[in-house]
């Protein structure tokens, strides 16, 4: 429903010129859109049909189209930019929301230290105390591993947004195919941001088939996403080969038991080893599967180097303020050079059940 909805608004937008009354010479010209003005309609449709669940195989990931649609916005007008404030607006929204995106009751919610999770009691919404309860525990256990034990920084807070400035996390019935995905939300200091997530209410079997459990979606969709408000506190506009392959490579550190990851092996330079390292395909996924060269370079030298590899690629001061690759070249310059460690992982590559620890 929400995407037809927002077609309907962008096709009539387009026709509305051949809709008018009188005479064809006295309709006025067309204005041609500057190239950023059609890159942002092109991300507001990528993120319309990734959000509701239509994406095409060469869509990007409901947080990467949403990013893309967040950087976009200032170049869209009129009812577009209407448009994607809806598609970039909280659950909470509401009735606010024309587009059917956020709850049509009220919600409620449970927090911790770190994290407040939102919620609704009826509706398709819904989610029971006990997903509550165990959603809050898991984004609190993610956040004492990503941001206390492996030192990241934490999420930028978003003032009184959602009540206070813990992050925010909403549970929502996303469907199968869509587990979960944070948004950028308030520019802060350099090319930084708050923002917010959304989750899925249960995981439902019957949405998310296969072999892992709903606790284990939970489990790696809270790793993941919430690496990637991580992220947004070093640069919101970084890489997506970077922000993604992380972010999965961030799931071995947080829920090592579940290895969901090992399905993008396939996408790897394990496999396809002609495929660049900084390749970023989403109908490929290559972006995922290399994780595998960042957990390398953590069996090799220690968790610490991916994240000496964010403080480069960061835009803080202090930060390197470099660009993906550039940002690994500098962290490792003194440990052989990337060059030789490129080839050292290449070779690994060839022998992985001597190389990695869960060969």
């Amino acid at each position: 429903m929400r995407r037809s909805l927002v077609l309907s608004l962008l096709l009539a937008l387009l026709l509305a010129p051949l809709n008018q009354g009188g005479a064809a010479s006295a309709a006025p010209l067309p204005t041609t859109p500057t190239p950023s003005a059609r890159q942002a309609v092109g991300a507001l449709s990528i993120a319309g049909r990734v959000l509701t669940g239509e994406a095409l195989p060469g869509d990007p990931t409901a947080t990467i189209a949403l990013r893309d649609l967040w950087l976009a916005r200032p170049d869209l007008s009129g009812t577009d930019t209407e448009v994607a404030t809806a598609l970039l607006a909280r659950p909470t929204d509401g009735a606010e929301d024309p587009y059917a995106n956020g709850y049509t009751v009220a919600s409620s919610r449970e927090c911790g230290d770190h994290v407040c999770v939102h919620y609704v009691p009826t509706t398709a919404d819904a989610a029971s105390p006990e997903w509550v309860a165990r959603t809050l525990a898991t984004m609190e256990r993610t956040y004492a591993r990503e941001v206390t034990r492996l030192g990241y920084r934490r999420p930028r807070p978003d003032g009184t947004l959602g009540g206070d400035n813990r992050l925010d996390v909403y549970l929502k019935d996303l469907g199968s195919g869509l587990y979960g995905y944070c948004a950028a939300e308030h520019r802060k200091k350099a090319r930084t941001a708050s923002g917010f997530c959304v989750l899925d209410n249960d995981y439902a079997p019957a949405q998310y088939p296969g072999p892992t459990t709903p606790e284990h979606n939970l489990t790696v969709t809270a790793a993941h996403e919430f690496f990637h408000t991580v992220q947004y506190s070093y640069d919101f506009d970084e890489d997506p080969w970077m922000l993604e392959s992380t972010a999965t490579w961030m799931e071995e550190q947080v829920a090592d038991h579940v290895n969901d990851n090992r399905q993008y092996l396939q996408y790897s330079q394990l496999i396809s080893p002609y495929i660049p390292l900084d390749a970023m395909s989403s109908a490929y996924g290559f972006q995922y599967g290399n994780w595998i060269f960042w957990e390398y370079l953590t069996q090799r030298f220690g968790a610490k180097i991916v994240r000496r590899a964010w403080q480069e690629a960061g835009t803080l001061r202090g930060d390197g303020g470099l660009y993906s690759v550039q940002a690994i070249e500098k962290v490792l310059s003194k440990k052989g050079g990337l060059t030789q460690v490129y080839a050292d992982f290449a070779a690994a590559n060839t022998m992985p059940s001597r190389s990695y620890e869960e060969a």
